[in-house]
């Protein structure tokens, strides 16, 4: 019977620490996710930066291509800005929180974010899904 009892109780301290590490790997996954995301992006402000540094000889004469320099650099200071705060965001943590909710308005809801950008673009036929 002890022989049995310890058994068990091995088998379940083994399930809590896979359990455990099961949780870590998925935080690293999703950690890496994230971090592929932001280094694209950082990615495609710094080619954005180097390609006005690279042509700002040739043009800097233009005052077109002066507009678009600064223009260029403004968007770039702002995706940057909106980076840091994603990473501040996720650094304080979230709150998530669950509740029930209509999976129907809430892919309406998703969509219409979309539509305001893209307008003419979405057909929404949405049947009711029942609760369960």
């Amino acid at each position: 019977m002890l022989k049995s009892i310890g058994e068990q109780s091995a088998s379940s301290l083994l399930n809590i620490q896979l359990s455990r590490r099961l949780a870590e790997l998925r935080e690293m996954e999703a950690f890496q996710t994230m971090s592929t995301f932001f280094v694209h992006d950082l990615k495609n402000v710094a080619s954005t930066l180097s390609l006005m540094l690279n042509n700002l000889p040739i043009h800097f004469d233009n005052p077109d291509f002066r507009e678009d320099a600064l223009k260029a650099v403004a968007k770039s200071v702002s995706r940057i800005n909106d980076l840091i705060a994603c990473l501040t965001e996720l650094r304080s943590g979230m709150d998530v929180k669950l509740i029930e909710a209509d999976l129907s308005d809430l892919a309406e809801s998703a969509l219409e974010g979309l539509a305001a950008a893209r307008p003419g673009i979405f057909i929404k036929d949405f049947e009711r899904l029942p609760w369960s």
